[in-house]
């Protein structure tokens, strides 16, 4: 095992190498050509399919190359500054066009509106620059009215999901929390995987949110994280941590220009491996995660800062009476990257046998191999103790690759 402090010591080549993979964005040619979004009038509904074009002017006095992107990811924002981007594809196939001086070429694009989104929306290429226009967006169609009340529509359901949500009336409150992924380890024996959400307990528009707001922003999240030993030939599970808890997430608090925002988090949480026995560990603890995020705009660049305090209740005093002086009372969780493209996420925990630190890189997979995979390339590098509850005294050292899902 090495020492701790290599992992700071051999990092400046590694940082300067990220800091130019970040800072370094895609050519762009809006130095020649503009564009104009335009949505043709339609009936727009959540969780349906929409047409939209772009317009290409070339600016030039030259005729131009032009080669209109197959796809493009577009940025929708609510009134109540909710972001999503979604992926839209090109409905024609991808082609050189000679665009004379002063000229417009017209492609048409195709994307699926999110579900959870309708009223007005804003909508913009998500790229440096780009102008933004607003469309209005009916709620998720249910069963259409119709001369027979038990009639239903057929093209309104295009999808077994489609006709699900009539029976799931409370999707919309379930949400991504911590990351999803599976990694395998550089010693297959340490590989690990993690499945995790987050679901509103309350209905916001609800008499009780109403009269009580801060009631809307209590969650009930759960993460499993499960550590896999690949290496042996029953592949088991060398331990699995199970983590339900009941958290309160505020809403933007921010109230400075030079934050995109600030959040507050805080909950209680139990911890478990799910043994018996000697086998057995467990806890519970109560934290308060303040929460701020840096973006700028015209490079897409973001930044995340948030510690992490916390004490524990009520810990297993006969398995794991001393799992705090290795998992500790502070941690620290950094973000930095740019939208839809490379992402380090670093966690630190400072504890009395030493420090922890896991270190995740992440990179959106369709930027390397077209726009097929909806997943991330994932390099995860951990040297902890108390990463699994089975072995909290042991520092464990080692690199993970592969596919995370959420990050």
């Amino acid at each position: 095992m090495q020492p701790f402090h290599r992992f700071f010591f051999l990092r400046p080549c590694t940082l300067l190498l990220l800091c130019i993979l970040i800072f370094n964005g895609n050519a762009s040619a809006t130095n020649r050509v503009s564009s104009l979004l335009h949505f043709p009038q339609q009936e727009m509904t959540a969780g349906e399919p929409v047409s939209f074009f772009i317009y290409y002017h070339n600016e030039l006095s030259e005729s131009i190359q032009l080669e209109p992107p197959k796809s493009l990811m577009m940025e929708l924002s609510t009134a109540s500054g909710a972001t999503r981007l979604i992926r839209a594809q090109g409905a024609t196939p991808e082609q050189t066009i000679e665009l004379p001086p002063d000229n417009f070429y017209r492609q048409e694009y195709e994307m699926v509106l999110p579900r959870d989104f309708s009223a007005s929306l804003q909508v913009r290429i998500n790229e440096e620059g780009a102008s933004a226009t607003v469309i209005e967006v009916l709620p998720a169609s249910h069963l259409l009215a119709s001369d027979n009340d038990n009639a239903i529509d057929a093209a309104s359901y295009r999808s077994l999901t489609d006709m699900e949500s009539l029976y799931q009336s409370y999707v919309a409150d379930l949400f991504t929390y911590e990351p999803i992924y599976f990694l395998v380890g550089g010693d297959p024996s340490e590989s690990k995987f993690q499945l995790s959400f987050k679901y509103r307990i309350l209905n916001p528009s609800g008499s009780l949110s109403q009269k009580y707001p801060w009631l809307s922003d209590l969650y009930f999240a759960y993460t499993q994280t499960s550590f896999w030993d690949l290496s042996s030939d029953s592949v088991p599970f060398s331990d699995t941590s199970y983590k339900p808890q009941i958290m309160f997430q505020t809403n933007n608090l921010n109230r400075s220009e030079r934050m995109a925002g600030f959040f507050l988090r805080t909950g209680l949480i139990h911890e478990s491996n799910g043994r018996d026995g000697s086998g057995s560990r467990s806890t519970n603890y109560v934290y308060i995660k303040p929460v701020a995020v840096f973006y700028h705009k015209a490079s897409k660049l973001g930044l995340m800062i948030s510690p992490k305090f916390l004490a524990y209740v009520n810990n297993n005093n006969n398995t794991n009476p001393d799992l705090a002086d290795y998992r500790g009372y502070f941690g620290l969780e950094t973000r930095i990257g740019r939208a839809h493209s490379l992402m380090l996420t670093t966690n630190l925990r400072f504890a009395r046998k030493g420090t922890s630190v896991q270190t995740d890189l992440t990179y959106p997979i369709d930027r390397l191999l077209g726009n097929n995979l909806n997943v991330y390339l994932h390099l995860q590098y951990s040297n902890s103790l108390a990463e699994s509850l089975i072995d909290y005294q042991e520092r464990i050292e080692t690199f993970r690759l592969g596919l995370s899902f959420f990050r």
